[in-house]
């Protein structure tokens, strides 16, 4: 799973930098054979005067599926990291499960029509 990590206003230092890919690999390693990258843009808002905000936002991008794309907003950049990225596996993981049951009823489907075309031939 390729990672890239965009920044606008903040400083991406190695820590950060380690943490942001440890959170990463973490919420997403799972899933690292069914996505062709994951990108995460850090940057600093300007709320008001007096209140600065730190966002994450994660997008997931598969091979054949749509994109998954989440934000967070905290003061504290490394809790906007963590909840964009656990909320980031939650969504791929209901996605995945999503998928699962739709193929299992298409197979289920399938196997009806062929078994219904089949008592003739069993006689």
């Amino acid at each position: 799973m390729k990672i890239d990590i965009h920044t606008d206003g903040v400083e991406l230092d190695e820590k950060l930098q380690q943490f942001t890919l440890c959170c990463a690999g973490f919420e997403l390693g799972n899933f690292s054979h069914r996505s062709a990258s994951v990108q995460i843009r850090l940057a600093s808002l300007e709320e008001s005067s007096s209140r600065r905000d730190r966002f994450c936002q994660v997008r997931v991008v598969f091979f054949s599926r749509h994109d998954v794309v989440v934000e967070a907003l905290d003061a504290d950049l490394h809790i906007a990291i963590h909840w964009a990225l656990e909320r980031a596996g939650w969504n791929v993981a209901n996605r995945m499960q999503i998928e699962r049951r739709r193929l299992e009823r298409d197979l289920i489907a399938a196997q009806t029509l062929s078994a219904q075309g089949e008592p003739d031939q069993a006689a």
